[in-house]
C-alpha cells in the first residue's frame, strides 16, 4: 500500500531563503507543495520547481487566506519573513514577524497541523556577554545598544512558535546566520555583491557567520523528513571578519576589495550618507544606523548541534565563487539562481 500524499504550506517562497526551501521540497515525489504569493509577486526564483508547486494568491495577514491554506496543509514551512533595519518599518516588523507567525501558530493548532517548520534568525539569539560563541543553549534575549528592531521582532516571533509547542504543536526552529545565495540582486544579502562590484572602499572591524542558501534549505528538508520537534538549530557554515568576506567578494569579481577599515564614528557617518542616498534614489539603504552598529561587533556561531542532526555546509569561499559566477552571467544584474 502506497503512503498518502502529504501536503507541505510553504510561506514566504517567492523569496531566497524560501524559494530554495520550496524547491528542496518539490524534489520530493511524495509531498504536494503549496506556496503563497503575493498578486505582484514573481516566482521565477523556484525556477523548474514552479511546474511542481501549487501557488496561492494572497496576503497571508488576511485571516480567511490562512483559514484556506491550513484546512488543506499537513505540514508548514514558514520561511516568510520581514529583514529591515529601517526605523520606518518598526511596525510593520512587529505585523509580520511576530503577529503573522502568531496567527500562523494559532491556525495551526486549530487545524491539527502535524509539524510547524519556522525560518527565524540568528539575529533572534543573545548571548549574556558579547565574548560567546552563540549556539542553541542562549535562551535568553539580552538587547544591548546593537540589538536591531529585527532581532527583537524574530525573537518575539519565536516565542509564539514555543507557545504552540507548549500546546501540543510539533515545532523546529532554523536559525540562519548571514545566508549567501543566487536571487534577486537587489534583495538581501545579495546586495552585497554588487555593494562590492561598484568600488566601495569601507569594511566594518566586525565579524559574523555566513550559510549557503541550499544548505538551509536542505536542513529545513532534513527536519521534516526526520520530524525534529520542540528543537531549534543554528545553522551556520563558517565565522568570517567583514574583512575576509568583501576580499573573497572582491577577488571572485575581479575588482579591488575594500581597504579601509571604519572605526564608530565614521560608521555614524556611513549610514546617515547612505540615508541620504537611499532617498535621492528611492530605495532601501545597504546601511543603517542599526546595522552599521551591530557591524561593529565580532559574532560567532557554532554549528555543532545541526551537524549531529544531519547538517552539511559548504565552505563560504566555494558558496562566494558560485555567488559571484552566476551574478556575471546575469546580463541584466536582476537575478539569478542556482541550478
Amino acid at each position: 500500500m502506497s503512503t498518502p500524499q502529504k501536503t507541505v504550506l510553504i510561506t514566504g517562497a517567492t523569496g531566497l531563503v524560501g524559494s530554495y526551501i520550496a524547491r528542496a521540497f518539490a524534489k520530493d515525489p511524495n509531498l504536494h507543495i503549496i506556496a503563497t504569493k503575493r498578486l505582484y509577486s514573481d516566482t521565477k526564483l523556484c525556477a523548474e520547481a514552479n511546474q511542481k508547486i501549487e501557488w496561492r494568491e494572497g496576503e497571508l495577514q488576511d485571516i480567511e487566506f490562512q483559514e484556506s491554506l491550513l484546512r488543506d496543509a499537513d505540514v508548514v514551512v514558514h520561511a516568510a519573513g520581514l529583514v529591515s533595519y529601517k526605523k520606518e518599518d518598526t511596525k510593520l516588523l512587529k505585523e509580520v514577524n511576530v503577529e503573522l507567525t502568531s496567527d500562523l501558530i494559532n491556525g495551526a493548532l486549530a487545524h491539527n497541523i502535524e509539524h510547524f517548520i519556522h525560518v527565524s534568525s540568528i539575529a533572534a539569539i543573545s548571548p549574556a556577554s558579547p565574548d560567546m560563541v552563540i549556539d542553541e543553549s542562549h535562551g535568553t534575549f539580552h538587547p544591548t545598544e546593537s540589538t536591531t528592531r529585527y532581532a527583537k521582532s524574530k525573537f518575539e516571533g519565536e516565542l509564539h512558535v514555543w507557545r504552540g509547542a507548549e500546546e501540543g504543536l510539533d515545532v523546529a526552529i532554523i536559525s540562519p546566520s548571514i545566508v549567501l545565495g543566487a536571487g534577486f540582486w537587489d534583495r538581501s544579502s545579495s546586495r552585497l555583491i554588487h555593494w562590492v562590484d561598484q568600488g566601495q572602499r569601507f569594511y566594518p572591524p566586525g565579524a559574523t557567520g555566513y550559510v549557503d542558501v541550499r544548505d538551509v534549505a536542505a536542513f529545513a528538508k532534513t527536519c521534516y523528513d526526520k520530524h525534529y520537534t520542540a528543537q531549534r538549530y543554528v545553522l551556520n557554515a563558517e565565522n568570517w571578519t567583514y574583512k575576509s568576506f568583501f576580499d573573497a567578494v572582491a577577488e571572485a569579481l575581479g575588482v579591488e576589495p575594500p581597504n579601509t577599515q571604519v572605526n564608530p564614528w565614521q560608521a555614524e557617518l556611513a549610514w546617515r550618507a547612505e540615508a541620504v542616498k537611499a532617498t535621492v534614489l528611492g530605495k532601501s539603504p545597504l546601511l543603517t544606523k542599526e546595522s552599521a552598529r551591530r557591524s561593529m561587533g565580532v559574532h560567532r556561531f557554532d554549528n555543532s548541534k545541526s551537524i549531529a542532526a544531519g547538517a552539511t555546509y559548504r565552505p563560504v569561499a566555494e558558496t562566494i565563487d558560485e555567488v559571484v559566477r552566476r551574478y556575471r552571467e546575469t546580463a541584466d544584474k536582476s537575478w539569478g539562481v542556482f541550478e
